[in-house]
């Protein structure tokens, strides 16, 4: 697909932009990051750095990533959704409030098997996390009230591992706004089996090792407290995005423990009694 095609209604993306910025020379402005973060994404450029705008906040990079990200699906349906930076210390050093989150786009989703090989030669700065997906089991498009209500919705939880792409240009610094306005970098996603419904899902043992040596040990319940509370803040913030979500699609909550670099060796992903994904850069 070319960006031609992607902006083929320019004028009324102008328009929209014209709105949400408020005036014709910030609609310009937004309108022109817009080309260049699918540009980018399109020819597998960096990352495009916007918040040397300053006009630019954290909702209007919200904005952003809307805009470009449903002119790219064109109709099409995406993996799910992500949450990141759910630690404090990692939105304290990005300069956010909070959590922030984007879209899996379509065919980032690979299912975990004995011979998952990444290249690091096609990525910029390839890095990994162990997660949580959710897969949704019914469509939702309204706000969820709480967490009882929330389970309803979603048939599984399975395994995971998030491979971002922390493409921003080298030596170029970058905040939590450029973070979002890129769809909070999101790149592939190793989906692994399904947990037992009697595992607790908050009290997962959680071990990397890089060619048998340990880098991370965490437990599950280290995003935000509560598995089940980051979903519930991923899918309602998800809805106030705009996007509803739909069945079979696979919502993951944040890095259990820390994002690491993916540097070439063999990698286990270990999630005690519930299972191990497996995997190798080179």
């Amino acid at each position: 697909m070319t960006i031609k095609k992607h902006l083929a209604t320019a004028a009324a993306l102008s328009l929209v932009t014209t709105i949400i910025f408020s005036t014709d020379s910030n609609a310009v402005n937004a309108l022109s990051q817009i080309k260049r973060i699918v540009a980018a994404v399109e020819s597998r450029q960096p990352a495009v750095v916007v918040s040397t705008d300053t006009s630019i906040d954290e909702a209007k990079a919200y904005k952003l990533q809307q805009q470009w990200v449903s002119d790219f699906l064109e109709g099409r349906r995406s993996e799910g959704y992500k949450a990141g930076l759910t630690s404090a210390a990692g939105q304290q050093r990005f300069g956010v409030d909070g959590p922030v989150a984007g879209v899996l786009l379509p065919g980032s989703r690979i299912e975990a098997a004995e011979d998952n090989v990444l290249s690091r030669n096609d990525y910029h700065n390839l890095m990994f996390e162990a997660e949580l997906g959710f897969v949704a089991g019914n469509v939702i498009d309204s706000p969820v009230e709480n967490i009882e209500a929330l389970k309803a919705f979603f048939d599984a939880v399975v395994l995971a591992v998030e491979f971002p792409d922390l493409s921003f240009p080298q030596g170029e610094s970058f905040t939590g706004i450029d973070i979002i306005a890129n769809n909070v970098v999101a790149n592939k996603l190793l989906v692994g089996k399904p947990l037992a419904t009697s595992v607790d899902i908050n009290a997962l043992p959680v071990t990397i090792k890089k060619d048998d040596e340990v880098l991370l040990e965490a437990q599950s319940n280290a995003v935000m407290g509560d598995q089940w509370q980051a979903l519930l803040w991923l899918v309602n913030h998800t809805i106030e995005q705009g996007w509803t979500i739909k069945p079979r699609q696979v919502l993951i909550t944040g890095a259990i423990g820390r994002m690491l670099p993916a540097q070439t060796g063999a990698y286990s992903v270990n999630f005690g009694e519930s299972g191990q994904i497996d995997f190798r850069i080179e």
